[in-house]
């Protein structure tokens, strides 16, 4: 099970630091702990909410319109990797289920969004943004680790996600939105084709034209685990 911890303003100003199965970490017997740069206002409940999790491997948090939602991406269930993914969002001072998303060993999520800009009436330019979430589906029961990852497209009609778009993929285990000269990009660390570790993780650029994203490069990586972006004076950089 996952646990959400919510926050508290008169709760003690440390933060105990647990692995994936909620085990405290110490460090020479003494545990490690965080002390937070303003506890009066960041400070994690004793109250908490469960939700069930199948193998979970990673959740991320994100923002549509003012409501406030958490993807959570399941792996394995002890006998398949097909298992759906879930999208919960806060209402009611709650996490409630809103969707099930089709995954298959899905590795991390990652939320982002595009904006496209179009003239209306004449020479007035509108902004529109439309929300994403992209899912590394690491491994698959009937294509192994040759898989496809998901991109997950908002439909503001629908209030659900729908998937927009696969990218094949070779054991994913992470993807990493970045913006470059104002374009929305992708990294996608690529961990094992099955045989080798030796495999390019790529790049994935937004088309405005297809409304998808295209490759734009391969990189050369042994066995990638996780892609982070840095942006410095200018430079960008993937690690």
């Amino acid at each position: 099970e996952a646990t959400l911890l919510p926050y508290r303003a008169d709760a003690p100003g440390v933060v105990k630091v647990v692995d994936l199965g909620g085990n405290e970490l110490l460090s020479s017997g003494i545990p490690v702990t965080a002390v937070l740069d303003n506890p009066s206002e960041y400070n994690l409940l004793a109250d908490k909410q469960e939700f069930s999790s199948v193998s979970a491997r990673d959740v991320a948090h994100f923002s549509i319109g003012g409501a406030d939602f958490v993807a959570v991406a399941n792996n394995y269930d002890g006998s398949s990797y097909k298992v759906d993914s879930k999208v919960y969002w806060f209402t009611a001072g709650a996490l409630r289920l809103l969707q099930v998303l089709s995954t298959s060993g899905a590795y991390s999520v990652s939320p982002f969004t595009v904006d496209t800009f179009k003239h209306a009436h004449g020479s007035v330019l509108t902004k529109e943004t439309t929300h994403f979430l992209a899912i590394a589906n690491h491994f698959d029961d009937d294509d192994g680790y040759m898989t496809t990852s998901s991109i997950f497209r908002w439909n503001a009609t629908l209030l659900r996600f729908k998937e927009h778009q696969r990218i094949p993929t070779e054991g994913a285990t992470h993807i990493q939105p970045f913006m470059l000269n104002g374009v929305r990009h992708l990294a996608i660390s690529n961990f094992f084709d099955g045989t080798f570790h030796a495999v390019d993780s790529e790049v994935w650029r937004w088309s405005e034209k297809s409304t998808s994203f295209t490759l734009l490069q391969a990189i050369a990586t042994h066995g990638a685990h996780h892609v982070s972006h840095v942006s410095h004076k200018g430079h960008h950089f993937l690690a």
